[in-house]
């Protein structure tokens, strides 16, 4: 199972940096609708989930501290150019988490996936409705790394129709 979720974990990043792949620093704080979530909080976000979801197989932490708060699901979101990193630090630090929680996943035994997720709890920003749903390590990876990137490669489409960018047909 372990192939499988590294995989379609894979195949959602590689969606995300296709969506992402011709917007500038400008247009990554964009928000065409009030609370939309734009694609700088959004990478930042799942690079985060990343990190929070890699503690549960090993990972260290290595964003800065700033991220917990400036990411997590609730934060205010801003379109101020001086919130946030830039394109190119947000894309470095997701590819770094993209490569460390892979090389995490691979290193695990299938028995570790079945270890219930609530002795596993990384910390207060760690979601907790991925605690709800996911009675196991491998549900929790599976739901962070699989079923929530899904929902944020949605979002990142519908921003891109609500900015009126050309539709990226590379994404799966």
């Amino acid at each position: 199972m372990i192939a499988e979720i590294v995989n379609c974990f894979e195949l959602r990043v590689e969606d995300i940096k296709h969506l992402v792949k011709d917007l500038d620093d400008e247009l990554m704080i964009e928000m065409p609708a009030p609370e939309m979530d734009h694609p700088a909080w959004i990478i930042g976000h799942l690079t985060f989930t990343i990190q929070e979801t890699g503690k549960q197989v090993g990972m260290h932490p290595w964003l800065p501290k700033d991220w917990s708060q400036m990411f997590v699901k609730d934060a205010n979101i801003s379109s101020d150019p001086d919130t946030y990193p830039k394109k190119q630090k947000l894309m470095e630090e997701f590819e770094s988490g993209e490569k460390h929680i892979i090389t995490s996943l691979n290193k695990l035994k299938e028995s570790q996936l079945v270890i219930s997720a609530n002795q596993k709890k990384s910390n207060k920003n760690f979601p907790t409705i991925f605690s709800r749903l996911s009675p196991t390590v491998g549900h929790l990876i599976l739901n962070t790394l699989v079923g929530h990137f899904s929902i944020h490669v949605g979002q990142l489409s519908a921003w891109r129709r609500a900015m009126n960018l050309p539709k990226i047909t590379e994404v799966c």
